[in-house]
């Protein structure tokens, strides 16, 4: 777990201001104060979208990948200033605990969406995206879906956690300020959109209790293909796979929380 006696055991204290700092600063260096910008543009009416030329696509995919390296190179520096191995946070993707922690972030995923739909009573949600169906739009998809799962859950969920906890924050207190942070570039759903605050909060507790980031990080990137217009199969088999894995993650979540009470190991005698 997250704490001062856990992997934050080695940590320098940081100050809060400091910590708020870090953390502001990243949500501006990755683009997505923009974000929030252009979703309330959205919502208010005033940015429509529009297909791009093909030079600001190509334009805007090398943004992207700058912002992945900004994201990852960030997240080496500061697990290293923190004195965070970085295999307490970054374990392999292929063992059977991160498909767990995969899954669940499937299922919170789902519990997201799913509030999302409800609260919108049946009307039509859509991600805004311009009627562009060229080959070049859909890498640039397949591109920013890459930079939104690494750049959002570095930047905008492990990083700013570590830095807060290491301030000494109240984990009630991370939560409200980065699930407020998350939901913020997402307005552009409008009032549906805080059916996604489950979805931020159930990553940030999934985090806080497995450390994990990578299978976070894999989760949003294959939850986020299935955006593309790459035609009708894809997406489908995209969204067929979170379900299947969400069923699976439920599962997890109830075996992690059953209150059954569990033998308790005896102590070895000599």
């Amino acid at each position: 777990m997250i704490s001062h006696d856990g992997i934050l055991s080695n940590a320098p204290q940081i100050a809060p201001l400091s910590a708020y700092a870090l953390t502001i600063g990243l949500f501006l260096a990755t683009g997505h104060a923009t974000g929030v910008f252009n979703a309330i543009g959205y919502l208010g009416g005033w940015i429509h979208v529009h297909p791009d030329p093909p030079a600001i696509l190509v334009q805007g995919m090398i943004r992207q990948s700058g912002y992945i390296a900004l994201a990852v190179i960030v997240f080496t520096l500061a697990l290293h200033v923190l004195r965070i191995p970085r295999s307490n946070i970054a374990q392999p993707v292929l063992t059977k605990r991160s498909w767990k922690v995969f899954a669940v972030a499937c299922l919170a995923t789902f519990l997201g969406f799913g509030a999302l739909a409800i609260i919108s009573g049946g009307n039509n949600i859509v991600f805004p995206q311009p009627d562009d169906h060229s080959a070049l739009y859909s890498l640039s998809n397949v591109v920013d879906a890459f930079r939104a799962g690494i750049t959002e859950e570095i930047c905008l969920l492990a990083l700013p956690v570590l830095f807060l906890r290491a301030a000494r924050r109240p984990w009630a207190e991370v939560i409200i300020v980065l699930t407020v942070i998350r939901w913020s570039f997402h307005a552009y759903y409008g009032i549906p959109s805080l059916g996604l605050m489950i979805w931020a909060v159930a990553v940030l507790l999934l985090f806080r209790y497995t450390c994990s980031i990578l299978p976070i990080i894999a989760e949003h990137v294959l939850f986020d293909l299935k955006f593309p217009a790459m035609g009708d199969v894809i997406p489908i088999v995209m969204a067929s796979l979170i379900a299947a894995a969400a069923v699976y993650g439920l599962i997890v979540a109830v075996n992690a929380i059953d209150p059954s009470p569990k033998p308790k190991r005896q102590n070895a005698t000599t």
